[in-house]
């Protein structure tokens, strides 16, 4: 069946290295060998709350994934583990606290995902499946995308870690999106 190519191509898009970016290939570490470079909190009389610090970080680490073949994504990531999915706040959100595990593990690549299925026009839909990597949502769909927090996320991780590499290769896929909101939900 063919379809009209509905398009308006944002130039910012073919400036998107992860487009064309290869898969990964690296084996996902694991929790206990990780520990030792995970931050070690020290906290006298709260126990229990220090056990559970360990248990968020045993949890992220079992929730580790590597990208499916066909699926178009291009680097191993945390799953929020809702439903073979991924989400793009939630991946978020976890990749701004997982940034202090970053010796162990690189979270902040769990993005990179999103960032190779950018569409021609700069929309990145907000939940794409992991086994295919098709969209949950139509582009146009008003459920298909929501608030803008991929550039907080990518700034945090800046002001934490100084990557301006990583910097200047999320830009032009950050603004093609903010130009698609801009242009399709104002």
């Amino acid at each position: 069946m063919d379809f009209y190519d509905t398009y308006v191509r944002n130039a910012f898009v073919q400036e998107n290295v992860f487009l064309s970016a290869p898969a990964e290939e690296q084996a996902l570490p694991a929790f206990e060998s990780s520990r030792p470079v995970l931050p070690q909190p020290f906290w006298e009389g709260h126990a229990t709350t220090i056990e559970c610090y360990w248990k968020t970080w045993e949890l992220a680490f079992k929730n580790l994934r590597r990208p499916m073949a066909g699926s178009g994504f291009i680097a191993n990531y945390i799953d929020t583990a809702f439903n073979d999915h991924l989400f793009m706040w939630d991946s978020a959100f976890i990749v701004l606290f997982a940034r202090y595990g970053q010796r162990a593990f690189n979270f902040q690549r769990t993005l990179d995902n999103l960032y190779a299925r950018q569409h021609p026009d700069g929309f990145i839909c907000r939940e794409i499946r992991e086994a295919d990597g098709q969209d949950r949502f139509h582009r146009f769909d008003p459920a298909s995308t929501g608030p803008n927090i991929l550039p907080w996320a990518e700034w945090e991780y800046f002001l934490n870690l100084g990557d301006a590499d990583r910097l200047a290769r999320v830009f032009p896929v950050l603004v093609a999106y903010h130009q698609w909101l801009r242009t399709y939900r104002t």
